[in-house]
């Protein structure tokens, strides 16, 4: 659409059809491209958002999907919990990734889960074996869960060196 001096302007050219559909092609082209924009920034957003839960091979047993999403539901309040009666501070919760694995001691079921939220750690193949870190403060706890009584109980949130 060319942009014609208003003085010479037919008053029946105004409000031309043509005129219409090129300004609601262009509005339309440049909200596909603010729209596009914002599910990209919402998608980058919350790809970090979520903690990652990883099953380490080698476990006696497979858990189910129901109970990992237990385990899910519950872990953050009872290991906040733990942290503020230690009077310790956790690091930002979707900071943590979390290894787990099905375990058996005195012939009971439990799961093994083992946070870190180390950037050098979580560079390692976490799937092969539990990364068991000395110190390192609260970027590191590990805790069971049993999957009948569905208590988390053993709690350990490493401390400082």
């Amino acid at each position: 659409m060319l942009i014609k001096n208003a003085n010479k302007i037919n008053p029946a050219d105004r409000c031309a059809p043509d005129d219409f559909f090129v300004v609601a092609n262009m509005n339309s082209k440049i909200l596909k491209l603010i729209l596009g924009f914002a599910l990209c920034i919402s998608v980058i957003t919350m790809a970090g958002a979520e903690e990652q839960w990883i099953k380490v091979t080698g476990g006696k047993w497979d858990l189910s999907p129901k109970m990992l999403s237990e385990i899910k539901t519950r872990i953050e309040s009872h290991v906040k919990k733990h942290a503020k009666a230690q009077g310790r501070e956790l690091k930002s919760w979707q900071s943590y990734t979390f290894q787990y694995q099905g375990q058996m001691g005195k012939n009971k079921r439990y799961i093994f889960i083992n946070a870190l939220c180390d950037k050098e750690m979580k560079k390692k193949d976490l799937s092969k074996e539990i990364i068991r870190v000395l110190d390192g403060g609260s970027c590191f706890f590990s805790l069971k869960y049993d999957p009948i009584s569905k208590e988390l109980f053993d709690i350990i949130i490493n401390g400082e060196a």
